[in-house]
C-alpha cells in the first residue's frame, strides 16, 4: 500500500532495485471452506520478501481452523507445536508458502472435476426450460 494515499503500488522503491509488492488471498480464520470474520480477501504483503501462504492449525490429527495471508519467509514450510495457557494448551501447526501473487487461494478446479461436475448440473438445467 501507499502509505500516503492509501492506494496500492506495484513497486516498492528505495535504495537498490525496485522490489515487486506481492498480493496474497488473505482470510485470517477459515473453518472447512468458509472464511470468517475477515473483511478483505486480498491484501498486499508489508515486508517484499514476505510470501503468500496457508498456516493449517491442527487439534491431533484434525484441522481445526486455517488461515492465509502474507507470512515472513522464515515461518514458511515449517511445522511447530503451540504452547498456550488458553483453553487449547497445546496445538500444532504448518505453513506453507508460494511464491507468486494469489498462489495461496486453495481454490482450484480440475478438469475431471469441471467435467463431473457438468454432468450432473445438465439434468438441472434441462429440467429449467
Amino acid at each position: 500500500m501507499d502509505r500516503l494515499s492509501g492506494s496500492p503500488t506495484d513497486q516498492i522503491t528505495g535504495v537498490g532495485e525496485p522490489q515487486t509488492v506481492r498480493q496474497c488471498y488473505n482470510c485470517n480464520y477459515q473453518v472447512y471452506s468458509q472464511c470468517m470474520y475477515t473483511q478483505s480477501t486480498s491484501t498486499y504483503c508489508p515486508d517484499p520478501t514476505d510470501q503468500c501462504g496457508t498456516m493449517k492449525v491442527l487439534i491431533g490429527n484434525q484441522v481445526a481452523f486455517s488461515r492465509s495471508g502474507c507470512i515472513a519467509t522464515a515461518e514458511c514450510n515449517r511445522s511447530s507445536v503451540a504452547i498456550t495457557t488458553g483453553i487449547l494448551r497445546t496445538y500444532f501447526y504448518n505453513s506453507t508458502c508460494c511464491e507468486t501473487n494469489f498462489c495461496n487461494s486453495g481454490f482450484s478446479i480440475r478438469a475431471p472435476q469441471l467435467a463431473f461436475l457438468g454432468v450432473l448440473l445438465t439434468p438441472t438445467l434441462f429440467a429449467m426450460l
